[in-house]
């Protein structure tokens, strides 16, 4: 998420609502999504994230929260994607001590996205330490499994549309349709003169989503803080499964293996939905589908539980048929030897895999593997955030398509609407040029793979 405003409300403003909106992160950049809301009765944080990206933004990470963390009496959170809570168990471990309010999915996500990211972040600094590649000696993970836990006990579920009493300010959660739980937040704050109205977006669905319902309209507000990631496009008019049906048909063609790298939490379900109704469509063949990702198998199951804020009717006790998150031959993944076997996995086949913006997980083996086959295919449905491995692959213009338009890169953007195929660039990595066979310079994409690639475990 990335806002527009500036890094304070003035003072005018202030005295006008009762309150200071002060951005600690999203503003120049899309992740690390921190509002702090100083009203006259108490200080609140409005989402925790984690700046994803390069170096020069993980570092942040590092760096000492910009208040005291023990003067924060509460959070509040609107929906459950790293770059708005993964900075959670860093700012417990640094003071705070109030409660943590989200919807009940969000809730319930947070206890797969929170614990995924400490062990992925342990995992990461043990093979940095074996592999003596870390500035840092020892290499330290940003936070570890027990702080998360620690984080997650402060957990308070809401409910949408039902005001949430926090002594001078209400809190009420709308429904925003970006993923399962998400929410837009409505705060209203007491003042002498009179009571004012803070929304803030959160991260934004479609209105034609089929899978999310749509977002609540806000009516009114005196101060509204918008999310602005795709704030200068369009939606392109053609729908992404067509794209999808283009992808699929060349790798049933090629014999070979079109890798998603796909977030866990609701792009991979997204997914799923449309190989699964293009194949009801007759648009798409019937060819194993495999999900290698314990985080997404396991969000899966919470659309089963969470039935009242998405559109499907889903249960995944229910034979492939019917299931609208399971394609004709869905297989889930949740072992390390399983996840390993794949590598002898012949097409025509599709991996859904994390991280989605190839920052880490199993995805990155996958990568390594698939890239040298010029039958293989990967491709990028999610934003990539610059600096990461996806944006150098995408600079390089490799056959990939592409579900979210442009990405932010800093050096420019690819114009990409929808799916539309790219065709491949004389000066691209060392991987994307197996694509077509064509001999190219080393780049930072496929280093940083193989320098910063820690075992699955």
């Amino acid at each position: 998420m990335a806002v527009g405003t500036s890094a304070a409300l003035s003072a005018r403003q202030a005295e006008q609502t009762g309150a200071t909106v002060r951005v600690l992160g999203a503003a120049g950049t899309v992740t690390g999504s921190r509002f702090l809301v100083r009203s006259k009765s108490q200080d609140l944080l409005m989402d925790c994230g984690l700046f994803q990206g390069g170096r020069n933004l993980e570092d942040k990470n590092w760096q000492p929260f910009p208040v005291d963390p023990d003067r924060i009496e509460t959070v509040l959170l609107t929906h459950a994607h790293l770059d708005h809570v993964g900075y959670l168990p860093r700012l417990v471990a640094q003071g705070f001590r109030g409660p943590i309010y989200a919807t009940g999915a969000t809730c319930a996500l947070m206890e797969l996205v929170l614990r995924d990211a400490a062990h992925l972040q342990e995992q990461e600094a043990a093979y940095a330490n074996r592999s003596g590649y870390s500035r840092h000696k020892p290499a330290l993970p940003l936070y570890t499994q027990d702080e998360a836990e620690l984080a997650l006990e402060r957990l308070r579920p809401v409910t949408f549309d039902h005001p949430l009493s926090l002594g001078g300010v209400t809190a009420v959660w709308r429904a925003a349709g970006h993923i399962l739980g998400s929410a837009s937040i409505e705060l209203t704050v007491e003042s002498t003169a009179a009571s004012r109205l803070l929304v803030f977006s959160g991260d934004l669905g479609r209105f034609d989503d089929p899978m999310m319902r749509p977002p609540a309209f806000v009516e009114q507000a005196d101060t509204l803080v918008l999310e602005s990631t795709y704030g200068d496009r369009l939606h392109g008019p053609e729908s992404v499964d067509v794209g999808l049906e283009a992808a699929l048909g060349r790798v049933m063609r090629s014999k070979g293996v079109l890798l998603i790298p796909a977030f866990a939490v609701g792009r991979t379900q997204r997914v799923l939905y449309s190989i699964r109704r293009l194949q009801d469509e007759g648009r798409a063949p019937d060819i194993p589908v495999i999900i290698d990702s314990p985080m997404a198998v396991d969000a899966s199951s919470l659309y089963c539980r969470f039935g009242d804020d998405h559109n499907l009717d889903v249960n995944l006790l229910m034979e492939n048929r019917n299931c609208a998150l399971r394609c004709r031959q869905t297989r889930f993944i949740r072992e390390v030897e399983e996840s390993k076997e794949l590598n002898l996995l012949a097409g025509p086949a599709v991996i859904i895999s994390a991280s989605g913006m190839c920052s880490g997980g199993r995805v990155l083996h996958h990568l390594k593997h698939r890239l040298p086959d010029r039958r293989n295919e990967v491709l990028l449905v999610g934003y990539q955030a610059q600096g990461l491995a996806a944006v150098d692959c995408r600079r390089a213009r490799p056959r990939c398509a592409f579900m979210e338009g442009r990405s932010r890169s800093g050096r420019g953007s690819l114009p990409c609407p929808g799916f539309r195929r790219m065709p491949i660039s004389k000066r691209s990595c060392v991987g994307c040029a197996a694509f077509s066979g064509r001999p190219a310079r080393r780049s930072s994409c496929t280093a940083s793979l193989r320098r910063g690639t820690p075992s699955i475990e």
